[in-house]
């Protein structure tokens, strides 16, 4: 047996295979193209980095990497299955990004070369006003449609401000894209910046008096680490300051105004107004003329059925029968009400619509069922009146 070893080895190292290196992760993945020395490929060495959409989990990254790995001249690939995102390092004299790419279609994914450079990747924040949401399904409903899109990274909606901030990755993902996933949503998006992962901060300073006092304040703000742009507005004494927010922030700011001075400049937010302000001023106006002209068809629906019925005269005037059963006061509610079901309501229709075409329900949906819920049975007791001579309804046309 011992003898049998020793012949082994000695057909193995007169084979020349004594410095076999370590065998690769996947077997049938050849490093080199065949007759192709190492020496010739290992000074050429290139990145590419591909955007590939389709990947929901560990598996489909596999596949994409095995794929990659197989073609001669790949020396790694790295498939993160979050970002969707792949970074291929091989040798341009044996393959190329542009087969790299069929590759990873072949297996089923859509793949994209990003062309930037890599290590300027940056994340992008946008912000986004959103108009239409009512409650906290609205927010988390556009919050989910928001994350699924391919490369975002963090997306937080607040019904408060009606805002969402979305963290994207501007290679993979435009903020157009992220308007329309919203509008998609049944939410009407209006976009109100987007750039660079930084900050902005509007700062009041009382206090200075002149312009050399404005250039000190901008040079001590200037010299403050994590400080990107600063716009000066001297005659409203205001600072816009643009900065990373891991690096610094609005306390910061305030504290090197107030000492540059000595005391005598003091820092204040300044107060958010303009174009956003007069919007929501708008959309008040707009909900406070629909509701005077709902008042102007529900005020006579609530007299005819809660008020007349009690005084003697109008009572016998709404009472007085038209067709078999159904009477002037029924004729008249169901007048009134129509207006104020489909014309002063459509916008809870247009909501709902929108919101059940993409499988969710908010609350227009919940409005829209309540109400039409409430006419439509009531139109039937309309109807059932005036084909019936005994049907005895109650009074409607009036929830």
């Amino acid at each position: 047996m011992a003898a049998k070893f020793l012949s082994l080895a000695c057909i193995r190292n007169e084979s020349g295979f004594g410095d076999l290196s370590p065998r690769p992760h996947y077997p049938s993945m050849p490093k080199y193209p065949k007759g192709a020395s190492s020496s010739n490929a290992e000074g050429s060495e290139a990145k590419a980095l591909f955007s590939v959409t389709g990947m929901t989990c560990s598996a489909c990254a596999g596949s994409v990497e095995k794929a990659v790995k197989r073609l001669p001249g790949i020396k790694e690939a790295v498939v993160d299955v979050l970002n969707n995102r792949a970074l291929v390092m091989f040798y341009p004299s044996f393959v190329n990004a542009e087969t790299i790419r069929e590759t990873i279609e072949d297996v089923g994914f859509q793949a994209t070369l990003v062309e930037d450079d890599m290590n300027e990747i940056s994340t992008y924040v946008c912000r986004i006003q959103i108009k239409g949401m009512t409650c906290t399904s609205c927010c988390s409903t556009v919050e989910s449609i928001l994350q699924n899109v391919p490369g975002v990274q963090k997306a937080q909606v607040a019904l408060a401000t009606e805002e969402a901030q979305v963290h994207y990755d501007p290679k993979v993902v435009s903020s157009n894209q992220l308007i329309r996933a919203i509008e998609d949503t049944g939410f009407e998006a209006i976009l109100i910046s987007t750039g660079e992962h930084r900050n902005k901060i509007q700062l009041k300073i009382e206090g200075v008096r002149t312009d050399n006092s404005m250039r000190m304040i901008e040079n001590s703000l200037q010299a403050l680490p994590g400080v990107q742009d600063i716009d000066i507005d001297a005659e409203l004494k205001k600072f816009s300051l643009s900065y990373k927010p891991d690096m610094t922030g609005p306390r910061n700011f305030i504290q090197v105004i107030e000492s540059t001075g000595s005391g005598r400049f003091k820092a204040m937010i300044f107060p958010e107004g303009g174009g956003r302000e007069s919007h929501r001023k708008e959309e008040i106006k707009q909900y406070y003329r629909s509701f005077l002209w709902s008042l102007v068809f529900t005020i006579p629906v609530f007299l005819t059925s809660m008020v007349f019925m009690y005084i003697p005269g109008l009572k016998h005037g709404m009472d007085t029968k038209v067709v078999n059963m159904l009477t002037t006061g029924e004729i008249i509610r169901w007048v009134l009400s129509t207006p104020v079901q489909f014309i002063i309501g459509r916008r809870f229709y247009t909501g709902s619509y929108k919101a059940l075409r993409h499988g969710s329900a908010n609350m227009d949906v919940l409005i829209a069922l309540g109400t039409n819920a409430a006419y439509f049975y009531s139109v039937y007791s309309v109807l059932r009146a005036a084909t019936s001579p005994d049907f005895q309804g109650h009074r409607f046309l009036r929830d």
